[in-house]
């Protein structure tokens, strides 16, 4: 490090800029006269040639940073051009020596190396050549500059308005000169964002080189770029990991190397996410009927290239303390309907055909299909099994959902033909719909207020419930919603632990944001608060790691002798000061939860009222109605400012 540099006798002046007699160097150790240090000329940057530029990525190969470990650069074929491997060796010896690692060689560097070269003064050289045939390549220059003791320079060694890593400089004589103009960087923007790669694009008001430096990190560590001019800049990076925050700056320079720098940004890589809305967990099952044939409508939150069905064979009844889990495995066919009438065929390990494991779930090979985002699409799936079916409650024949059922004549209707409605509002869809994807997508999770008990699908969405019809204009989503579910027996549900309970976690696992609303059920059965809070701060733990969760407060439960149409004649339930304290307790945002959403003073008169907003807010005291919710939707509560990766 040049503040570290100690020498047994005292350090000869160092000119910059004045060409002394050096010697060649041949890796690992420099072969120099011991008063002769490496003194460069010129400063160099990124894009320029020049004899010099040789020398220094020889002195960067024999010095420990290799300028490439083989081909042009590497040691023994080092060229004359200063180019993106200079540019990344002389960052990372800029950054050992304890200097800006802005990778342009002004004079505090040229002077790092002159040290450097005069510390290795005593190696030991395996073969040297003449100093005089070094010397001969590096321009002489007779302009004085300041002296350098011990790496301190004495006075400032920066000719007036240069800037490292901004330009200013670069004379042959090193003479004071105004720093020169540099590009404006403008419209940084990343595009094309995979789970593997992603294209950082900008423009400059000048043609420039394009550089990229990025990593998982605001130190970067890692560059991409060209020395090619333009004023369009469009760099690719490669080798990324999926689901994964990237800081990244570009960098330009002009012709006449001023440079300059945007400051951070950054990007997440693309995750295997929802795509769609409208995933469903089933709430029953049928034991009578064997097969079933669905078709269900979903919209495209993500543009869609590739997706996967997630198929389960298990249900969920909130009043049981464990998944409902089928006793036999299902046979499955499907395909994805987009535009209506074109029909994908959906593969399970390349073959038409899956299997679902008894009480498990399937989940589909990928299927190449360009579904852009807002698009609705139509997915079919026969499923037989001779424990009997599960479904859903939320079919809406009104707006396309459509579901035959039958002991054993059920015809498989996947890739083609009219699916007639014969289960009013059973359906199968799938559990959940997922693809690669730069969007939030949202595990929704609680009782019959999230599965929307009073608040049919009453529109072309079919979204219902207190958050998915708030979210599902913006967002994919998974509706885990069921009558009855406690805080308690959803722990069991998200336990990891118990494979027999492990298909709504992993379930979970493709969110990218995790909304519970779990809560009230409690407080009417009885539970203390410490004992809500207990088992709330539980679940928020067991949820897939890495995952934010949230939690909603909670609306009251009320007994109205007018039906909901005064205050007045509302009555709270006798526990509700466990839910007052519970919702004040989440609105401390405890360890564990990343925020929440404010329902309860949407329904609420007043917070902590304990009686429902009329008319028209709740029919029995405990669901909001379709108002209710398209109030919720209305609010902005959920808005995509809110809900982000």
């Amino acid at each position: 490090m040049l503040n570290s540099f100690t020498r047994s006798r005292p350090l000869p002046l160092l000119v910059v800029g004045f060409a002394f007699s050096v010697a060649a160097f041949v890796a690992p150790h420099l072969a120099i006269a011991d008063t002769a240090p490496l003194v460069l000329s010129t400063n160099y940057r990124l894009g320029e040639s020049a004899p010099q530029i040789r020398l220094i990525q020889q002195f960067l190969n024999a010095d420990g940073f290799a300028v490439a470990s083989s081909g042009p650069g590497s040691r023994g074929d080092e060229t004359t051009f200063f180019g993106l491997l200079t540019y990344r060796a002389l960052k990372n010896f800029q950054a050992n020596e304890g200097l800006p690692p802005t990778g342009y060689l002004g004079p505090l560097t040229r002077a790092a190396i002159a040290l450097r070269t005069m510390s290795n003064a005593t190696a030991t050289p395996e073969t040297a050549t003449s100093t005089a045939a070094i010397a001969s390549s590096i321009p002489a220059s007779t302009s004085s500059a300041p002296t350098f003791a011990f790496g301190v320079a004495q006075p400032n060694p920066l000719p007036v308005g240069y800037t490292p890593g901004y330009g200013g400089g670069g004379g042959s004589s090193g003479a004071p000169s105004a720093t020169p103009a540099a590009p404006v960087i403008s419209s940084i923007a990343p595009s094309a964002v995979s789970d593997v790669s992603a294209t950082i694009t900008w423009t400059t008001d000048e043609p420039s080189t394009s550089l990229v430096e990025y990593g998982p990190t605001s130190s970067y560590g890692l560059s991409s770029g060209t020395t090619t001019l333009a004023t369009s800049h469009a760099i690719t990076l490669t080798g990324l990991s999926a689901d994964t925050a990237y800081h990244f700056e570009v960098q330009s320079a002009n012709a006449s190397g001023a440079l300059s720098r945007s400051g951070d940004n950054s990007f997440e890589t693309a995750y295997l996410g929802y795509v769609a809305t409208r995933g469903y967990i089933d709430v029953g099952d049928n034991t009578t009927d064997k097969q079933l044939m669905s078709r269900t409508f979903h919209y495209a939150r993500s543009n869609i290239t590739s997706l996967q069905l997630v198929l389960p064979d298990w249900w969920i009844n909130g009043s049981a303390a464990s998944e409902q889990l089928m006793a036999k495995s299902a046979t499955t066919t499907a395909s994805i309907e987009y535009p209506v009438g074109t029909f994908t065929q959906v593969t399970f390990g390349g073959s038409a055909t899956g299997t679902i494991p008894a009480g498990g779930t399937l989940v589909s090979d990928p299927v190449s299909v360009t579904i852009p985002s807002g698009a609705e699409f139509y997915v079919r799936v026969f499923f037989e099994n001779a424990s009997g079916i599960v479904y859903s409650g939320k079919g809406d024949p009104s707006f396309g959902d459509a579901t035959t059922i039958g002991t054993s004549t059920v015809q498989d209707q996947t890739m083609g033909g009219t699916v007639a409605n014969n289960a009013g509002s059973e359906m199968y869809a799938p559990a959940a719909i997922i693809g690669t994807t730069t969007e939030p997508s949202v595990f929704i999770v609680g009782d019959s207020r999230i599965y929307g008990n009073d608040d049919p699908s009453d529109d072309t969405s079919g979204d219902a419930g207190e958050v998915a019809r708030a979210i599902g204009p913006n967002f994919a989503y998974v509706n885990a919603g069921a009558s009855g579910l406690r805080t308690d027996f959803l722990v069991n549900f998200l336990n990891a632990d118990e494979p027999s309970d492990a298909n709504m976690y992993k379930l979970a696992s493709y969110a990218s944001d995790i909304i519970n609303e779990t809560g009230v059920v409690d407080v009417i059965l009885g539970s203390t608060t410490p004992q809500i809070e207990n088992n709330l701060a539980t679940l928020w733990s067991l949820f897939p790691p890495g995952i934010p969760v949230y939690q909603t407060t909670m609306p009251p439960y009320t007994t109205s002798t007018d039906g909901w149409t005064t205050l007045v004649n509302q009555t709270p339930n006798s526990d509700d000061a466990a839910r007052i304290a519970t919702d004040d307790w989440i609105r401390t945002t405890p360890l564990g939860l990343a925020g929440y959403f404010e329902v309860a003073n949407l329904m609420e008169s007043a917070q902590d009222s304990g009686l429902w907003k009329v008319p028209g807010y709740t029919t029995d005291g405990v669901h909001e109605t379709t108002t209710g919710n398209i109030d919720i939707e209305t609010s902005g509560l959920f808005a995509t400012s809110t809900i982000t990766r």
